[in-house]
């Protein structure tokens, strides 16, 4: 009877929990149900609840439907850090981006099995459709695109000085400047090179100096798999493809075919912009040109119209007009 006063509250907030889609552990736990897997791999936290009843033969078994990701161990996840690349001509300095894949599921040979996965922002789980190493496409490989443009000038290449620290070594990208490594002078090569932290190397005569960052509960990854994975997963990045790309061929390299106006893009701004200027002042000059011709041809003719007199009074009438009333009659003509 204690038993059952006990597990009174446990089923209670178990068939609750069940009704919002979790499923609770202690429930499990009291009622002695054990899953056909191990902890490790299935955890109760990811579980979610389909349904739950009992039996239609005989009404006294309980059925419960769940759903929970089988977790393997042995996959790992990685998430891109990636370089940006100078690629110049004569007259400009461009910046070549990472476009590629951001995640990857890697198996432990260090072969991807799954690209672009969603993840949380805690990496709580990661679902990948498969266990099996995804093709090696070739053409798949070219995962850099030229992003921006501009004039060339002397020391653009220190403006893409890259150095990462990762897990005891420190990736550097310094192509077409100088680095100083134990008092010995040497160009930088082309791509991404490794040194271990804790060395000591100047670029372009400035100092650089790497330190191990110990991190609590941070597991190191083994050398030998990072290389794997680099192997798997290093696009090659292709300098003559990149000097094929749209951007240059057809904007800045004055080498292109159909180039014909120079190859700084300030440069074509400006001719644009006199152009337009140009032919704003050539419409002007035809509408006032227009306008004074048409000016010219309108005559404008004023008829002035006399404005009415009144008829002049008997004092004004002139010397040789007679006023009835002035005039005598003649006294030798007898009337009859």
């Amino acid at each position: 009877m204690s038993g059952l006063t006990i597990g009174t509250p446990i089923i209670k907030a178990g068939a609750r929990d069940f009704k919002r889609g979790f499923v609770s552990p202690l429930l499990f736990d009291y009622l002695n149900i054990s899953l056909p897997c191990e902890t490790t791999t299935c955890q109760m936290e990811h579980a979610t609840a389909d349904g739950c009843g009992f039996t239609a033969k005989d009404g006294n078994a309980l059925e419960m439907e769940i759903s929970i990701p089988t977790i393997d161990p042995n996959m790992t996840l990685v998430v891109v850090d990636p370089f940006d690349f100078i690629v110049q001509t004569e007259n400009q300095t461009c910046r070549a981006s990472y476009t590629g894949p951001t995640t990857a599921v890697l198996s432990p040979s260090g072969c991807p099995v799954a690209l672009n996965v969603k993840i949380t922002g805690a990496y709580e789980l990661v679902y990948a459709a498969t266990q099996e190493c995804l093709p090696d496409k070739e053409e798949d490989r070219s995962h850099f695109r030229i992003n921006s443009c501009k004039t060339r000038r002397p020391g653009d290449e220190k403006e893409l000085i890259q150095v990462k620290s990762h897990h005891g070594f420190l990736y550097i990208y310094c192509w077409k400047s100088q680095i100083t490594i134990e008092n010995q002078l040497q160009p930088c090569p082309e791509e991404v090179f490794i040194l271990p932290v804790g060395t000591r190397f100047q670029i372009n005569e400035k100092d650089f100096v790497g330190s191990v960052v110990n991190i609590i509960h941070q597991e190191s990854p083994d050398p030998a798999f990072t290389i794997k994975t680099n192997h798997h997963l290093n696009p090659r990045l292709n300098m003559s493809e990149l000097m094929r790309d749209p951007m240059l061929t057809h904007i800045f390299n004055p080498h292109a075919e159909g180039h014909r106006f120079g190859t700084d893009d300030h440069g074509h701004l400006m001719i644009g912009l006199l152009v337009g200027l140009l032919i704003i002042i050539g419409i002007l000059v035809v509408v006032i040109i227009l306008c004074y011709y048409c000016n010219r041809k309108v005559k404008v003719e004023v008829i002035k119209t006399p404005k009415p007199r009144a008829p002049p009074g008997p004092d004004q009438l002139p010397a040789w007009v007679f006023s009835p009333d002035s005039v005598e009659p003649d006294q030798n003509i007898i009337p009859n």
